[in-house]
């Protein structure tokens, strides 16, 4: 693979695990909140949106600090033969961190918006929580969850103070286009900068244009 297209698939491959990952990740933050009264469930909305006010230079650094390979987090994984700072599979854990509020607000957006009927449907039923959730509610909250593994795609995508902070610039493991196009501005090499900012211009109003295409094709229907 040429080294041009290199960061370019970096960023894609980043921004698609991180995605997927979310779904699930996303979920469970999402049942949390959902099932969560009170104090609790205020404290795991706080927590999740925290990376919407952060600048993510400080998440990058509290980041670069928690994986370490002096904290337990970081010890274990090296430990496992994944260690987390200055790695791809790093910046794929911050990125699912980093991208929580993406994924979950408009997930639990559109499991709240369903009729309190379902939920006291399944009280009435007697189901746990778990089978109210994943049986009752979230089959009619598709939408939320497209939506959310769509915007965090974006999101990580154009993502850059996080990276640099946590995954350095390595070529070919966490040197991802943003990365890429800064250190050839800051080589002056404009021409390779313009290419790649090109392509990745052309990538994001691509993703962005499913997106809203996605939403406008979906805003009339009902959720029945």
């Amino acid at each position: 693979m040429p080294d041009f297209w290199v960061p370019i698939f970096l960023s894609l491959g980043l921004a698609l695990i991180s995605s997927m990952t979310l779904v699930f990740v996303g979920n469970l933050f999402a049942f949390w909140i959902f099932f969560s009264k009170g104090v609790r469930g205020l404290l795991i909305r706080v927590l999740v949106n925290l990376p919407l006010v952060l600048p993510p230079t400080v998440m990058g650094f509290y980041f670069l600090v928690a994986f370490s390979p002096n904290t337990w987090v970081g010890h274990v994984f090296g430990e496992l033969g994944f260690p987390l700072v200055f790695s791809f599979q790093g910046l794929v854990l911050a990125s699912v961190i980093f991208g929580l509020p993406f994924m979950v607000n408009p997930l639990i957006s559109s499991i709240e918006s369903l009729p309190e009927a379902f939920t006291e449907l399944g009280v009435v039923m007697n189901r746990k929580p778990v089978f109210i959730y994943r049986k009752m509610l979230l089959p009619h909250a598709e939408r939320g969850l497209i939506a959310g593994a769509m915007m965090t795609f974006a999101h990580t995508l154009g993502e850059f103070g996080l990276i640099l902070m946590i995954g350095g610039n390595i070529p070919g493991r966490t040197r991802v286009a943003a990365i890429e196009i800064y250190n050839k501005v800051i080589a002056m090499d404009y021409a390779h900068a313009h290419l790649l900012s090109g392509v990745m211009l052309g990538i994001s109003v691509l993703t962005l244009g499913l997106i809203f295409f996605w939403f406008k094709k979906n805003r009339s229907e009902t959720l029945w």
